[in-house]
């Protein structure tokens, strides 16, 4: 990955053997410029803080991606942060 760089990666958190949340340290390491955003069933908050402790941009719920992982897209290649559903479906802001 070295050579590398993609411009945008999609993650899951739940990956076998490596979680996503580790896999995005990983890559934030050896591709810094890439923009991250996980798209998941898990709708823990504290999962989803710590997926954007990683300098993930966005987290979407996967229940929830049909209205709001274009858009996520979007904002995020604009160079904002897209936030993370909540429970209740409510957009959380990353910090």
């Amino acid at each position: 990955m070295a050579d590398y760089s993609p411009e945008k990666i999609l993650l899951d958190v739940g990956l076998p053997k490596l979680s996503g949340i580790e896999a995005a340290r990983r890559i934030r390491e050896l591709s810094p410029a890439s923009k991250i955003l996980f798209l998941t069933q898990y709708r823990c908050r504290e999962i989803a803080e710590e997926g954007l402790c990683t300098g993930a941009s966005a987290y979407i719920v996967k229940s929830h991606a049909g209205g709001d992982l274009l858009r996520a897209v979007n904002t995020v290649l604009q160079g904002r942060c897209s936030g993370v559903k909540g429970d209740n479906g409510s957009l959380l802001n990353r910090r």
